[in-house]
């Protein structure tokens, strides 16, 4: 046991020391980020992600990214660069068992008109780069930070 202890205090300092030496992009957002196509960027105390895209390009992966996280989609105007959505966020989802997913209902990620909006994405153009942000509808602003990180890690 004193063993076990020694050596498991000793793997906890390693992780320790190391956190530093991580960085905080995700390996699903490896994709554009590698390519140097994706950053994060602070606009007017706003947290945004910058896409070294056009606009078309930027749509299409911003709308996988929103899929694949299983975002409802309340509406969405591509002419306006616009998603209106409803996000859960970790602390919202219930149960024990919450971080296993059971509910793979595609249905949450086509249009929702039965919920009230609780973000809007905006994704826009601005001299060949594109700019994607997240407003929280509802004074929410954590989660809409979690929103746009988790369109951040899901960026392909």
């Amino acid at each position: 046991l004193q063993l076990q202890q020694t050596e498991l205090q000793k793997l906890l300092q390693y992780f320790a020391d190391s956190v530093s030496t991580f960085s905080g992009t995700s390996l699903a957002a490896q994709n554009l980020n590698d390519r140097k196509k994706s950053k994060i960027l602070s606009v007017n105390e706003q947290t945004i992600i910058e896409l070294s895209l056009n606009f078309d390009r930027s749509w299409s992966a911003v709308s996988r990214a929103i899929d694949d996280a299983k975002v409802s989609v309340n509406d969405r105007n591509r002419d306006e660069g616009f998603f209106l959505v409803s996000f859960v966020t970790e602390d919202d989802k219930k149960g024990w068992f919450g971080f296993l997913n059971f509910d793979d209902d595609e249905s949450s990620t086509n249009l929702d008109l039965s919920q009230d909006p609780e973000f809007q994405i905006f994704v826009k153009e601005n001299s060949g780069k594109t700019r994607v942000s997240v407003i929280s509808l509802k004074n929410d602003l954590e989660g809409a930070e979690e929103l746009l990180s988790e369109i951040n890690k899901l960026l392909t």
